[in-house]
């Protein structure tokens, strides 16, 4: 089997599973919202950072916004995207593969993915994440690791070019795998890089400062963004969020891990790999000698699995984590353990139950909702009030009016083509945090939105509960006693929609 007709193997199951699940998974009340949001306020002319709040680096939003303003702030051009992003990621996952094991065990492995991460029934799917710019940073990282092998097998520049240009890519997209710098850096201190190839880790980063530039975002406002993603990183709310999921190691997910084992499930089944990838990766240290290529895989899936080395849950996050780590382990049980026809059953006796597993949950947990944005699935706990707050907002207001959902849910806006305030669009505890609550109120009285809608959602991951009564009791405060109560939509999970009253 060649190469060519794997990647064509690839593309139909991949195309075929896109047909059966319609992947459009969307939470509504999720970081997704963002992700719709900021490229449809970048469409439109707005700056980020400068005009947008956000403390994420830059480079996705620039393609997502300079996309949407070529076809349209549709959702079917979203889940076109994830649908290119998830197969330019799935190929580099196949030669990866193919550099460590055979190529029928290469495919079998990538095949395995399809239904695990691309159509995960979460919104940690590939089609339709939390978040485009992990996909994106995930693409980058999966084919500058291959240009790395590449290079270490040929030692032609080229290819470490490739390396450095495609990690500053990735980089600039999400910061996941930026500790894949020291993989990097490392062969090409051994292979004796030119100075001036290393010089291409900058390109990405470049073309993304002129373009902010060029679009008006001054020096203080990304001095501004800078400090608050500093300051993101050392906040309460982040930090609990870490230890509460399990990414800090624990005593805690260190016995979830070991429960995973014992009793697995289609989500806790990969609970336990964090652990088997550090042991693989102490292990190989031994080998940095006899297999270079070994020990550089096993290094590179631990160090870019380090947020989830606690807790690789297939529900938050995991899936972006998964294809590297679950190389690594094959090619040890590949290498170390077993015959290659032992580990093909294996493969495809997990790729089945993880498949059946994820289409079951598919089918009966989701729910279809339209929109004249496009159909969307959501989880059926929030579709009946969601369905009545789309309808209220296209019936009961004007194009031209703003709507703040809080504490997130900018998803509504991009579904409804309403405006957000650009600043307070997602005050999720940790971001709360960062503005501060005498921000906040002043920005509300500066530029009041015409509708505010409050969700009653708790937010445990956090340590919190609802914004009303918890994290955002100040400014629930403020504006229940600036604004009218006019409706309450939904029974245990509950939108309160607030109506500016103009003196």
């Amino acid at each position: 089997m060649n190469n060519k007709v794997a990647i064509i193997i690839i593309l139909i199951i991949s195309f075929i599973g896109f047909l059966i699940f319609s992947n459009n998974i969307y939470s509504p009340y999720s970081d997704i919202g963002r992700e719709l949001y900021i490229p449809w306020q970048i469409a439109q002319g707005k700056v980020l950072y400068k005009d947008i709040f956000c403390i994420y680096p830059p480079m996705c939003y620039l393609i997502n916004g300079f996309i949407l303003k070529i076809f349209g702030a549709k959702l079917l051009v979203f889940t076109i995207i994830g649908f290119i992003t998830s197969l330019l990621s799935l190929i580099a996952c196949y030669l990866i593969s193919g550099k460590y094991t055979d190529k029928k065990t290469a495919l079998i492995l990538t095949c395995a993915l399809i239904p695990v991460c691309v159509y995960s029934p979460s919104i940690s799917n590939w089609i339709t994440p939390y978040s485009y710019s992990i996909i994106y940073a995930l693409c980058a990282f999966l084919w500058s690791f291959y240009y790395l092998i590449k290079y270490l097998n040929t030692s032609k520049d080229k290819y470490i070019v490739l390396c450095f240009l495609l990690y500053g890519l990735s980089a600039m997209c999400k910061y996941e795998f930026s500790a894949f710098i020291i993989v990097i850096l490392l062969c090409a201190l051994k292979n004796k890089t030119s100075l001036k190839h290393i010089l291409y880790i900058f390109i990405f980063p470049v073309l993304c400062f002129l373009i902010l530039l060029l679009q008006k975002c001054t020096i203080a406002d990304l001095y501004k963004s800078a400090k608050l993603i500093i300051n993101l990183a050392q906040s309460h709310s982040v930090n609990y969020f870490y230890n509460y999921v399990g990414f800090i190691p624990s005593l805690e997910s260190i016995k979830n891990a070991c429960l995973s084992i014992i009793y697995p499930s289609v989500f806790s089944i990969f609970h336990s790999l964090g652990y088997f990838i550090l042991l693989i990766f102490i292990y190989s240290i031994k080998e940095y000698k006899r297999d270079f290529l070994f020990f550089i895989l096993c290094l590179t899936a631990f160090l870019s699995g380090l947020k989830v080395i606690g807790n690789i849950s297939l529900e938050i996050y995991g899936t972006y984590f998964l294809p590297l780590m679950l190389i690594c382990l094959i090619t040890f049980i590949y290498k170390k353990l077993l015959k290659e026809k032992s580990l093909i059953v294996i493969i495809i006796c997990s790729a089945l139950f993880i498949s059946y597993a994820c289409y079951d949950i598919n089918q009966n947990k989701l729910t279809s909702l339209s929109s004249e944005n496009g159909t969307i699935k959501i989880p059926e706990i929030f579709y009946e009030v969601t369905n009545k707050t789309l309808n209220y907002i296209n019936t009961a207001t004007k194009k031209d009016d703003t709507i703040l959902v809080i504490p997130e849910s900018a998803i509504l806006n991009f579904l409804t083509q309403r405006q957000s305030n650009n600043k307070l669009y997602y005050l999720i505890p940790p971001n709360n945090e960062l503005l501060t609550d005498k921000f906040i109120i002043n920005e509300l009285k500066t530029n009041p939105p015409d509708v505010i809608l409050i969700s009653n959602l708790r937010y445990n991951w956090y340590n919190q509960g609802s914004f009303s009564k918890t994290w955002g009791n100040n400014i629930y405060k403020y504006i229940d006693e600036t604004y009218k109560l006019e409706k309450i939509f939904g029974s245990s999970i509950q939108f309160y929609v607030y109506k500016r009253v103009i003196m």
